[in-house]
């Protein structure tokens, strides 16, 4: 996933998404903050060290539009074809009672960036691309997108835990344990780099 020709389709999604579906409404960061603050502390049994620096990034974050995000960016839900990559399972995650709901477009930054293993240098142009696309400030979308990074770490380590606990088959509560203790090591170091 990590060429020039994906790059190009995740970033003419995301822009697109940015673009079009705006809801007019402010992004509620409210639930969000209340789930990064539970699930960093129950993770460690007690305040996990930068949740306060991180809690306060969001917190901080100016009025923002919420668009109505993608929410899930995971690699398998991306598809080769012979005219490029297709994003899958892609009209409702962002759009129920679910977290995130109706979100900051930095969600769905914050979520490619982790889910896909961008490099900052590769983050930080899709952050530039979409603020562009969205008619923000790339300053501005660009700090939300770091502020967003240690809770979409947070919910989807817990996603991952829940789905692991509900699974049906061992094979696949193992997988998603792995991806549950994955997320768990991407929010300590989103969690690190805040302090």
């Amino acid at each position: 996933l990590h060429t020039p020709p994906f790059f190009h389709a995740l970033a003419a999604y995301l822009c697109g998404r940015a673009r079009l579906l705006r809801t007019g409404a402010p992004a509620d960061v409210a639930a969000i903050l209340t789930m990064l603050e539970q699930n960093a502390t129950e993770t460690r049994a007690g305040p996990a060290p930068g949740l306060a620096a991180a809690l306060r990034r969001l917190e901080r974050l100016p009025p923002r539009e919420a668009v109505i995000p993608d929410a899930r960016l995971r690699p398998h839900e991306w598809i080769r074809t012979p005219v490029g990559y297709v994003k899958s399972d892609a009209l409702d995650h962002g759009d129920g009672l679910r977290l995130p709901g109706p979100a900051d477009l930095a969600w769905d930054l914050a979520g490619a960036a982790l889910e896909l293993g961008l490099d900052d240098d590769a983050a930080a142009e899709l952050a530039r691309r979409a603020a562009r696309a969205a008619g923000e400030p790339e300053a501005e979308t660009r700090a939300a997108y770091t502020a967003y990074r240690a809770a979409y770490a947070a919910w989807r380590m817990a996603d991952a835990a829940l789905a692991a606990a509900e699974a049906g088959d061992p094979r696949e509560a193992r997988r998603l344990a792995r991806e549950a203790v994955r997320f768990r090591a991407l929010l300590a170091g989103e969690l690190r780099r805040t302090v």
